[in-house]
Protein backbone atom coordinates (compact mmCIF):
# COMPACT_ATOMS: atom_id res chain seq x y z
CA UNK A 1 0.00 0.00 0.00
CA UNK A 2 1.41 3.37 -1.05
CA UNK A 3 1.44 6.18 1.48
CA UNK A 4 0.31 9.61 0.47
CA UNK A 5 2.96 12.30 0.35
CA UNK A 6 0.47 15.01 1.32
CA UNK A 7 1.95 17.74 3.42
CA UNK A 8 0.28 19.64 6.29
CA UNK A 9 -0.92 22.34 3.89
CA UNK A 10 -2.71 19.73 1.81
CA UNK A 11 -4.48 18.38 4.90
CA UNK A 12 -5.46 21.91 5.93
CA UNK A 13 -6.80 22.67 2.43
CA UNK A 14 -8.70 19.37 2.32
CA UNK A 15 -10.20 19.96 5.76
CA UNK A 16 -11.23 23.50 4.91
CA UNK A 17 -12.82 22.27 1.68
CA UNK A 18 -14.70 19.62 3.68
CA UNK A 19 -16.20 22.41 5.79
CA UNK A 20 -17.54 24.18 2.68
CA UNK A 21 -18.36 21.29 0.36
CA UNK A 22 -19.26 18.61 2.90
CA UNK A 23 -20.49 19.99 6.18
CA UNK A 24 -22.22 23.14 4.93
CA UNK A 25 -24.23 21.35 2.20
CA UNK A 26 -24.90 18.46 4.60
CA UNK A 27 -26.74 20.95 6.79
CA UNK A 28 -29.26 21.64 4.03
CA UNK A 29 -30.45 18.02 3.82
CA UNK A 30 -31.62 17.59 7.44
CA UNK A 31 -32.97 21.16 7.41
CA UNK A 32 -35.16 20.33 4.39
CA UNK A 33 -36.31 17.08 6.02
CA UNK A 34 -37.12 18.99 9.22
CA UNK A 35 -39.16 21.50 7.21
CA UNK A 36 -41.12 18.65 5.56
CA UNK A 37 -41.79 17.07 8.96
CA UNK A 38 -43.07 20.39 10.30
CA UNK A 39 -45.41 20.69 7.32
CA UNK A 40 -46.67 17.15 7.85
CA UNK A 41 -47.53 17.86 11.49
CA UNK A 42 -49.30 21.11 10.56
CA UNK A 43 -47.07 23.46 12.53
CA UNK A 44 -49.27 26.38 11.44
CA UNK A 45 -52.18 24.95 13.47
CA UNK A 46 -50.20 24.07 16.60
CA UNK A 47 -47.10 25.99 17.69
CA UNK A 48 -47.39 28.34 14.70
CA UNK A 49 -45.72 31.72 14.95
CA UNK A 50 -44.00 30.97 18.25
CA UNK A 51 -42.13 27.92 16.94
CA UNK A 52 -41.40 29.69 13.66
CA UNK A 53 -39.82 32.57 15.61
CA UNK A 54 -37.64 30.04 17.44
CA UNK A 55 -36.54 28.64 14.06
CA UNK A 56 -35.58 32.15 12.93
CA UNK A 57 -33.53 32.56 16.11
CA UNK A 58 -31.74 29.26 15.45
CA UNK A 59 -31.02 30.28 11.85
CA UNK A 60 -29.49 33.52 13.16
CA UNK A 61 -27.47 31.57 15.73
CA UNK A 62 -25.94 29.61 12.85
CA UNK A 63 -26.03 32.13 9.99
CA UNK A 64 -24.44 35.11 11.72
CA UNK A 65 -21.41 33.17 13.02
CA UNK A 66 -21.02 31.47 9.61
CA UNK A 67 -20.99 34.92 8.00
CA UNK A 68 -18.42 36.11 10.53
CA UNK A 69 -16.28 33.07 9.70
CA UNK A 70 -16.33 33.99 6.01
CA UNK A 71 -15.50 37.66 6.66
CA UNK A 72 -13.16 37.58 9.68
CA UNK A 73 -9.82 36.11 10.63
CA UNK A 74 -9.97 33.05 12.85
CA UNK A 75 -8.72 34.30 16.19
CA UNK A 76 -9.75 33.80 19.83
CA UNK A 77 -12.52 36.41 19.52
CA UNK A 78 -14.11 34.63 16.55
CA UNK A 79 -13.72 31.23 18.22
CA UNK A 80 -15.50 32.61 21.30
CA UNK A 81 -18.34 33.91 19.10
CA UNK A 82 -18.61 30.56 17.32
CA UNK A 83 -18.60 28.61 20.60
CA UNK A 84 -21.19 30.90 22.19
CA UNK A 85 -23.44 30.66 19.14
CA UNK A 86 -23.15 26.85 19.03
CA UNK A 87 -24.11 26.61 22.71
CA UNK A 88 -26.97 29.09 22.25
CA UNK A 89 -28.20 27.10 19.24
CA UNK A 90 -28.26 23.91 21.32
CA UNK A 91 -30.18 25.60 24.13
CA UNK A 92 -32.64 27.16 21.70
CA UNK A 93 -33.19 23.75 20.08
CA UNK A 94 -34.28 22.36 23.45
CA UNK A 95 -36.77 25.19 23.77
CA UNK A 96 -37.97 24.49 20.23
CA UNK A 97 -38.98 20.92 21.03
CA UNK A 98 -40.56 21.98 24.33
CA UNK A 99 -42.60 24.65 22.53
CA UNK A 100 -43.79 22.13 19.92
CA UNK A 101 -44.83 19.58 22.52
CA UNK A 102 -46.52 22.18 24.75
CA UNK A 103 -48.54 23.32 21.72
CA UNK A 104 -49.69 19.78 21.00
CA UNK A 105 -47.54 19.17 17.93
CA UNK A 106 -46.27 15.61 17.81
CA UNK A 107 -42.48 15.49 17.50
CA UNK A 108 -41.77 12.09 15.95
CA UNK A 109 -38.71 9.94 16.54
CA UNK A 110 -37.60 10.77 12.98
CA UNK A 111 -37.88 14.50 13.64
CA UNK A 112 -35.91 14.13 16.88
CA UNK A 113 -33.21 12.24 14.98
CA UNK A 114 -33.10 14.99 12.33
CA UNK A 115 -32.78 17.55 15.13
CA UNK A 116 -29.78 15.65 16.48
CA UNK A 117 -27.96 16.25 13.19
CA UNK A 118 -28.92 19.92 13.14
CA UNK A 119 -27.76 20.35 16.75
CA UNK A 120 -24.46 18.51 16.27
CA UNK A 121 -23.32 20.25 13.09
CA UNK A 122 -22.38 23.62 14.69
CA UNK A 123 -20.25 21.83 17.29
CA UNK A 124 -18.72 19.64 14.58
CA UNK A 125 -17.83 22.71 12.52
CA UNK A 126 -16.38 24.41 15.59
CA UNK A 127 -14.22 21.39 16.43
CA UNK A 128 -12.89 21.21 12.86
CA UNK A 129 -12.10 24.93 12.87
CA UNK A 130 -10.34 24.41 16.21
CA UNK A 131 -8.22 21.64 14.66
CA UNK A 132 -7.28 23.97 11.81
CA UNK A 133 -6.27 26.72 14.25
CA UNK A 134 -4.78 25.08 17.37
CA UNK A 135 -2.71 28.15 18.21
CA UNK A 136 -5.88 30.27 18.38
CA UNK A 137 -7.61 27.66 20.55
CA UNK A 138 -4.62 27.78 22.90
CA UNK A 139 -4.88 31.58 23.10
CA UNK A 140 -8.61 31.33 23.78
CA UNK A 141 -8.03 28.76 26.54
CA UNK A 142 -5.57 31.21 28.14
CA UNK A 143 -8.21 33.96 28.05
CA UNK A 144 -6.36 36.06 25.48
CA UNK A 145 -9.34 37.44 23.60
CA UNK A 146 -9.42 40.78 21.84
CA UNK A 147 -12.60 42.81 22.20
CA UNK A 148 -13.30 42.87 18.45
CA UNK A 149 -13.31 40.71 15.38
CA UNK A 150 -10.70 41.34 12.68
CA UNK A 151 -11.65 41.35 9.01
CA UNK A 152 -9.77 38.91 6.78
CA UNK A 153 -6.75 40.28 5.03
CA UNK A 154 -6.92 39.69 2.16
CA UNK A 155 -10.68 39.16 2.09
CA UNK A 156 -12.26 36.25 0.28
CA UNK A 157 -13.15 37.14 -3.31
CA UNK A 158 -16.50 38.92 -3.68
CA UNK A 159 -17.65 36.48 -6.34
CA UNK A 160 -17.07 33.59 -3.94
CA UNK A 161 -18.94 35.31 -1.08
CA UNK A 162 -21.81 36.23 -3.40
CA UNK A 163 -22.11 32.62 -4.53
CA UNK A 164 -22.17 31.36 -0.95
CA UNK A 165 -24.68 34.07 0.02
CA UNK A 166 -27.00 33.07 -2.81
CA UNK A 167 -26.78 29.43 -1.81
CA UNK A 168 -24.81 28.37 -4.87
CA UNK A 169 -22.06 25.81 -4.41
CA UNK A 170 -18.90 27.88 -3.86
CA UNK A 171 -17.23 26.36 -6.90
CA UNK A 172 -20.13 27.46 -9.15
CA UNK A 173 -18.55 30.93 -9.46
CA UNK A 174 -15.41 29.44 -10.99
CA UNK A 175 -14.51 28.16 -14.43
CA UNK A 176 -11.21 26.67 -15.64
CA UNK A 177 -10.38 30.04 -17.28
CA UNK A 178 -11.64 32.27 -14.49
CA UNK A 179 -11.17 30.99 -10.96
CA UNK A 180 -11.74 33.31 -8.02
CA UNK A 181 -9.06 31.36 -6.13
CA UNK A 182 -11.09 30.84 -2.96
CA UNK A 183 -11.95 27.21 -3.56
CA UNK A 184 -8.71 26.07 -5.16
CA UNK A 185 -7.83 25.36 -8.77
CA UNK A 186 -10.64 24.17 -11.05
CA UNK A 187 -9.89 21.00 -12.98
CA UNK A 188 -6.37 20.92 -11.60
CA UNK A 189 -5.57 24.34 -13.06
CA UNK A 190 -5.95 27.84 -11.76
CA UNK A 191 -4.52 30.03 -9.07
CA UNK A 192 -3.36 28.87 -5.68
CA UNK A 193 -6.30 28.92 -3.25
CA UNK A 194 -6.77 32.04 -1.18
CA UNK A 195 -6.11 31.58 2.52
CA UNK A 196 -9.62 30.93 3.80
CA UNK A 197 -9.29 28.27 6.45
Amino acid sequence: MRRSSAGPGDVTDATARYLLYGLLPAWVVPAAVDWALHRRTEIERTAGVRESAIHLAMMAEVGLPATALLLCEVDPALLAVLAGAALAHGATALGDVRTAEDAGRRVSVLEQHVHSFLEALPLTALSIIGCLHPDQVRELSRGRITARLTLRSPPLPRRFLLGVGLGAPPRAACTPRSCCGACGPVGGRGRRPARWS
